[in-house]
């Protein structure tokens, strides 16, 4: 009984690491094509003006996939795949796994690269 255990426990670490490495997965083709710049200034955080050298803001609508706010790790799947975000200083707060949201961040989605290259500026559920 002991030893079904352990396996049961073991076959679960393994199938939860498989589903955390495909949701760790950068955001896949999708990355080419973002959705045009944010023109409303609703994001919470300095996103007024705009400098030559400052990178746009975008924004992005999927389903979201892992929340996790002590690593700052945000996961969200649109049609294209995952797409993941350093969560930065962004209010997370009365959203859950499941739930459409609309994410307006900086920087660059890099589906090739371990590090994460954009950051949330606003997280808000999507409206429709």
């Amino acid at each position: 009984m002991r030893n079904r255990t352990r396996v049961g426990r073991t076959l679960l670490a393994v199938c939860l690491a498989a589903a955390l490495t495909v949701a760790l997965a950068a955001c896949g083709r999708g990355a080419k094509t973002p959705s045009a710049p944010q023109s409303a200034g609703s994001s919470a955080g300095s996103t007024s003006g705009s400098q030559g050298d400052e990178e746009q803001t975008q924004t992005l609508t999927g389903m979201l996939n892992l929340l996790d706010q002590e690593l700052k790790l945000l996961v969200v799947v649109t049609e294209d795949g995952y797409c993941r975000f350093d969560l930065g200083e962004a209010d997370a707060s009365g959203l859950k796994v499941g739930d459409e949201v609309e994410v307006t961040y900086t920087g660059e989605l890099a589906p090739d690269s371990d590090e994460l290259t954009a950051v949330v500026t606003a997280l808000r559920p999507a409206e429709g």
